[in-house]
């Protein structure tokens, strides 16, 4: 067999006695392998030229085994492209000619240089208009910035790139007309941010050693981002402000797909200060999701030893298998701690939407996180760490304590039982939160904004028991305690909403217009539930008109009105920047407003004899006030109710359409600047 089988090396390179290959190499000719064998992956022998065998024109496989063997015709290969890694290079090597011409001042007439195959070489053939003025880009900063007027889509100047000047010799900086800064505006506005909003607000801390001017020529997205939320403007600049954030948000990250640290935190600063997305700000929920995109781009939501392919995969093994050296670094990624600090901040910002307003879903807590957070208190880079590091990890605690209590649909139309286990617990929970917090070191207990996280988490931890009933006393499966349980709860759940009022009566004014919009989102969180608790329908086990008596809801949205007012007249004195609405009123003044008109109606819904020392107190608190809007208000509450108050209905119904859909629009009255504190 061994003499009669050759192989196709063997067939290639006859030899012969006389030594002559030429001739032999024309006759026999290098046989290809045939159809069966090369499906086969295996190898095709075909039988010696001098052989006289029947199966002369079949391999020696196919002959034993008597398959049908033929050779399939030759097809031209395909000629393999240029690689996407020298595309790359030669579109980077186009930009670089691009700048330095930009740089050097030169306006060229023709499209910009490209290599001899660069991908845009195919679409010289059509001319394209020249813009009439041409953009230069900052030599460190290769990302543009356009400006845009929400009330105009039509290109205009504010569409066009920054100019290129630099930061020292600019005497101003323009983002957009009406949003212009000197270098001494920039660099105290970046020292209050520093100063005022980073304690309150710890996911984007700045280095002392970190000027204005690093800051511009790093990244002026972040730079015009933080000066967006100190530096005071008109509403209607502002309003242009968020347009552009949300367009250069659209164009850099959807459509050139850039990734970028920076991006993350300037996401966060807008949220922190402008659109926060609880009850009706459904505009920043696109905004939230394209922070989430950017985690998971970045892989900040990974440990450094994970990579996409699993080491425990088959894939895994082929790839340490054939080259190890190479697989080794692919799994080996550095965190810094500004990756960690945006990571964690991520998971703040959807537990807050997920636990207190239920808008998506919270960002799943991990060994890594953990890791992250160590790391933070570890390293101690800033003092804002620490709060940071005790914010998370007590969100966390809440997390998986309502984890443990089933969700309620409102749509069911069997409440759940409040049983012993449930209470057990809560009662557990609540224990957690008051030893973590116990153990916060003083810098952390200091912050006002921590305890507004604490007293609202207890707030939320409690909520659950309105949408349950007591068991039956008369039931026997019941402890001889446990119909009176549901009770306890809710009374618990009147002194965490008494305490919370009083924590935020202690906020000075001063520091009011520095805090960021969850703030006022507690706020609005706990208003909710209160005139839940309070006009709830009365059960053996529960009393409406004892926790009205216990809390003073009238009162408290009275205060809470006056501390708005308070906060406007405020940051008006010392020049501080305020949110401005659409309709050109104050952020402060609108809650103001708001407080007023669910006063309104929590007055008209009152028995007639809760009623009246409720519009007593309105009427002292009328005539000891001196600002025109409160005399006005005040007045209002006095003379009579509006018509519209008696027949509104804020029930179950109305607070669960409004937490679970968010919709402005329940209501067909008319609410000029009184919609509720939300």
């Amino acid at each position: 067999m061994d003499d009669f089988v050759v192989s196709r090396e063997m067939t290639s390179h006859p030899q012969t006695d006389n030594g002559s290959n030429n001739n032999n190499d024309s006759m026999n000719p290098k046989q290809r392998a045939c159809a069966n064998c090369a499906r086969l992956k295996m190898k095709c022998q075909w039988p010696a030229s001098g052989s006289a065998r029947p199966e002369r024109s079949a391999c020696v496989r196919c002959g034993r085994m008597k398959l049908s063997c033929h050779v399939p015709e030759a097809v031209p290969r395909k000629k393999r492209g240029k690689s996407t890694r020298v595309a790359q290079l030669e579109k980077k090597l186009d930009g670089i000619v691009e700048l330095l011409a930009a740089n050097q001042h030169i306006q060229p007439k023709g499209p910009p240089p490209l290599t001899p195959e660069s991908p845009q070489s195919t679409q010289q053939s059509q001319p394209q208009p020249q813009p009439q003025s041409q953009p230069q880009l900052p030599p460190k900063d290769p990302y543009p910035f356009n400006g845009v007027d929400k009330t105009d889509d039509s290109p205009t100047a504010a569409d066009l790139l920054i100019a290129d000047v630099p930061f020292e010799e600019a005497p101003c900086l323009e983002l957009l007309p009406g949003f212009r800064i000197s270098q001494l505006e920039a660099a105290n506005a970046l020292e209050t941010y520093r100063r005022d909003y980073v304690p309150v607000y710890p996911f984007v801390p700045l280095p002392l050693s970190l000027t204005a001017s690093d800051l511009y020529s790093q990244s002026r997205f972040l730079f015009w981002t933080i000066m967006s939320v100190i530096v005071p403007m008109s509403g209607s600049v502002q309003g242009r402000v968020r347009a552009w954030f949300r367009k250069y948000l659209a164009e850099h990250v959807m459509v050139r797909q850039e990734k970028r640290i920076d991006i993350l935190q300037a996401i966060f600063i807008h949220l922190g200060w402008n659109d926060f997305p609880f009850y009706m700000e459904p505009q920043a929920t696109p905004v939230l999701q394209m922070a989430a995109s950017l985690v998971i781009d970045l892989r900040l939501d990974r440990s450094p030893s994970c990579c996409h392919v699993a080491q425990k995969t088959l894939l895994g093994e082929a790839w340490q298998t054939m080259n190890k050296s190479h697989w080794e670094p692919r799994l080996k990624f550095n965190h810094s701690l500004e990756d960690k600090r945006a990571v964690l901040g991520y998971y703040h910002i959807s537990s807050l939407l997920a636990i207190l307003f239920r808008r998506g879903v919270p960002f799943p807590w991990s060994n890594f996180l953990a890791q992250c957070a160590d790391a933070l208190l570890e390293a101690n880079q800033y003092e804002s760490d620490q709060y940071l590091v005790a914010l998370v990890r007590m969100h966390h605690i809440a997390e998986r304590a309502y984890s443990v209590m089933r969700a309620v649909d409102f749509q069911d139309q069997v409440s759940l039982v409040f049983r012993a286990p449930l209470d057990m617990a809560i009662n557990n929970a609540r224990r957690e939160l008051d030893s973590f917090v116990k153990k916060q070191p003083e810098v952390v207990r200091q912050n006002k904004i921590f305890w507004s996280h604490y007293h609202t988490l207890l707030i939320r931890l409690y909520e659950p028991v309105l949408m349950m009933k007591a068991p039956s006393i008369s039931d026997s499966e019941s402890l001889t305690t446990e119909p009176f349980l549901r009770a306890e709860a809710l009374w618990k759940l009147v002194h965490a909403i008494s305490n919370f009022y009083n924590h935020q009566f202690s906020i000075p004014a001063v520091d009011m217009a520095a805090l960021p919009v969850t703030a006022g989102g507690f706020i609005a969180f706990s208003a909710v539930t209160t005139s839940r608790l309070l006009f709830a329908e009365a059960s053996p086990d529960w009393d409406p008109s004892l926790a009205r008596r216990r809390l003073d809801f009238p009162e408290l949205l009275r205060r809470l009105s006056e501390l708005y007012e308070e906060a406007h007249a405020t940051a008006q004195r010392m020049n501080r920047r305020q949110r401005i609405l659409d309709d050109g009123t104050s952020i402060f003044l609108k809650y103001s407003y708001k407080a007023r008109w669910i006063r309104q109606w929590v007055v008209s819904k009152l028995p007639a004899d809760e009623q009246q020392p409720a519009v007593t107190t309105a009427a002292t608190a009328t005539a000891a006030s001196t600002a025109t809007t409160v005399v006005t208000g005040a007045q209002t509450e006095v003379e009579g109710m509006p018509d519209w108050a008696a027949n509104f209905q804020f029930d179950e119904n109305f607070w669960q359409e409004l937490m679970l859909m968010g919709d402005g629009d329940l209501t067909d009255v008319p609410l000029t600047n009184a919609m509720p504190l939300c």
